[in-house]
């Protein structure tokens, strides 16, 4: 067996080891890593799959590297982090510039303290926060953030949110809103990166996936996902998908209005994005027959001059 495999076999073991994913859940084992250590043949599709595999683990454990760096406060202070290079095939077909994904330290930070410090302090493990780009790839739900109301008044919901595959300490599953293309950052221009905003369990899950439902605002579910969560949500008490998610069209990827918004009002001349958007009314829908075979064709360039310019929390109290 050639060395690029084996290399790509370690890396992967090496990423997997670094989040702690259980031992029967990992793509490389120990009687895989054998065979390819005795130079053992194995079938050319499980060679592929290694190889591609491990490309993507190298850029996950690149994340995870940075992560510890900034924990431990090796990292600039002045940094970001970088938990993708690109945008994964989902949020493209959203509407999301292929753009990278940023995280400040700040919000590194809020997310691993304990849940019960801070109204924006959540809990997450380090491990989960160091699987952010995988469960990028694929995330179960994805949706325009609903409206909100604070002390009576009502406001338009901004950005874009996503349901992870992944659950807070209170087994509520996490939730990650961003602010797509630049837009909602303090500078309120067009900018080069997808920003994180904000990374944890939602409280009242169930109502607020509701009132995205109902309002509308569901962009995609990803059935598998899905139909996995729901087996999973009950061994949590109260939280479960609202029954208004299980009647929409499932593997159905719908642009954001939000996003379509944004560029309207940014460039005039598009103003005609989100008129389509509404006229079509979701009957003009782009399907994921295998998320896994799109995901893989796309380019995995890496766009330069990284730009943070939103470092905010306000979405936490939405």
């Amino acid at each position: 067996m050639d060395g690029y495999t084996l290399n790509a076999a370690r890396t992967i073991r090496e990423y997997e080891s670094s989040i702690q994913r259980p031992k029967a859940e990992r793509t490389i084992n120990d009687s895989i890593l054998s065979a390819l250590l005795r130079g053992d043949e194995l079938p050319e599709m499980d060679v592929k799959a290694i190889r591609q595999y491990g490309i993507q683990c190298s850029e996950y454990l690149d994340f995870g590297y940075d992560v510890d760096a900034s924990l431990s406060g090796m990292l600039s202070p002045h940094a970001v982090l970088e938990p993708r290079p690109n945008t994964p095939y989902v949020f493209r077909r959203a509407g999301f510039d292929n753009l990278p994904f940023i995280y400040t330290q700040r919000h590194l930070r809020n997310a691993i303290a304990p849940k019960e410090a801070d109204s924006h302090q959540h809990g997450l493990t380090i491990e989960q926060i160091k699987s952010l780009p995988e469960k990028l790839e694929e995330p179960v739900v994805v949706f325009d953030q609903p409206n909100y109301t604070v002390n009576g008044r009502s406001f338009e919901g901004k950005g874009v949110a996503a349901v992870l595959d992944m659950y807070d300490p209170d087994g509520v599953p996490v939730i990650a809103y961003f602010f797509p293309n630049g837009y909602g950052t303090k500078t309120n221009d067009n900018g080069c990166s997808n920003v994180i905003a904000s990374l944890y369990g939602r409280d009242n899950f169930t109502s607020y996936l509701a009132r995205a439902a109902n309002e509308e605002k569901i962009l995609y579910i990803d059935s598998e996902k899905y139909e996995q969560m729901e087996k999973e949500l009950p061994r949590y008490g109260g939280t479960r998908f609202p029954p208004a998610l299980a009647a929409l069209s499932m593997d159905i990827i719908i642009p954001s209005s939000y996003i379509c918004k944004m560029k309207a009002e940014i460039n005039p001349k598009l103003s005609d994005c989100e008129r389509e958007h509404n006229s079509l009314n979701r009957t003009m829908h782009i399907k994921v027959a295998d998320s896994r075979r799109n995901r893989l064709a796309q380019d995995r360039d890496k766009p330069r001059n990284i730009t943070p310019r939103y470092d905010d929390d306000s979405h936490d109290s939405q």
